[in-house]
């Protein structure tokens, strides 16, 4: 008696089963998440872009503050000034301005995406980082804005250092470090006394925190993208592909 044996193609052998329905995943959440960035964009152009599903809309709310996911999105916002901290063309098709805290964890968590996308696109994207400190529960957040946007007042350059060393000291925020830190970076230490010590930038931040209230702001960070607002730290891929998106219009 004769004896066939029937041979699967090698396509269809177990470990090429495998092969094909990861790869087949692995296609379908690129598409999903292709597809996704361009609803965004399309959203975030006809203003109705609903920002808690770009964001872990995690944030350090101002008390008595409603969460922003429970908030209409329906509107956009000019939030971009002329006086604030900003890196990019002002006649940028992409704006991104920030509301942050210094004392602010998830303010810390946005941080280094926000530089790093920042130093990739700068030269074609607006970014602004202007501030909303959290008094209520941030003692220190006041003074610190104040302390960087009197390095901002002297040399803008600077004020990204002294940015970036507020965040990373995040824990140590007090009097002495700020003055540390504007030795560190390198400002005229006797003109930047006379403007914290006067309060001098006290009325620009008190005008960045009403200008936030008025587009809605709650909490810490939230951005905007083409006046867009959006709540909570977005993680960088997702930001960069909105970026792409927006550009290529």
């Amino acid at each position: 008696m004769c004896h066939y044996h029937f041979m699967l193609p090698k396509y269809f052998r177990p470990k090429w089963v495998v092969f094909w329905i990861i790869l087949f995943i692995i296609v379908g959440l690129l598409a999903w998440f292709g597809t996704t960035v361009l609803l965004y964009v399309r959203q975030i152009k006809n203003g109705t872009f609903d920002g808690a599903s770009l964001s872990n809309n995690q944030q350090s709310l101002v008390p008595g503050a409603v969460p922003d996911s429970q908030k209409p999105q329906r509107d956009t916002y000019k939030v971009v000034t002329q006086d604030d901290p900003q890196v990019g063309p002002v006649q940028s098709k992409v704006t991104i301005v920030e509301f942050g805290d210094y004392e602010c964890p998830f303010s810390k968590a946005l941080a280094p995406i926000f530089r790093d996308v920042m130093k990739q696109y700068g030269d074609r994207v607006l970014f602004q980082y202007r501030d909303f400190p959290i008094s209520d529960i941030h003692d220190q957040a006041q003074s610190a804005a104040e302390a960087a946007e009197c390095v901002n007042n002297q040399n803008p350059v600077l004020y990204w250092q002294y940015h970036d060393l507020l965040y990373q000291n995040q824990d140590q925020l007090n009097p002495q470090a700020f003055e540390s830190f504007a030795r560190a970076v390198g400002v005229d230490m006797v003109s930047w006394k006379n403007c914290t010590e006067s309060g001098q930038m006290k009325d620009e931040v008190l005008k960045d925190y009403q200008d936030a209230i008025s587009a809605g702001v709650g909490g810490t960070p939230t951005i905007f993208i083409n006046g867009v607002r959006i709540a909570g730290v977005i993680p960088k891929d997702r930001l960069i592909q909105v970026i792409e998106q927006l550009l290529s219009q």
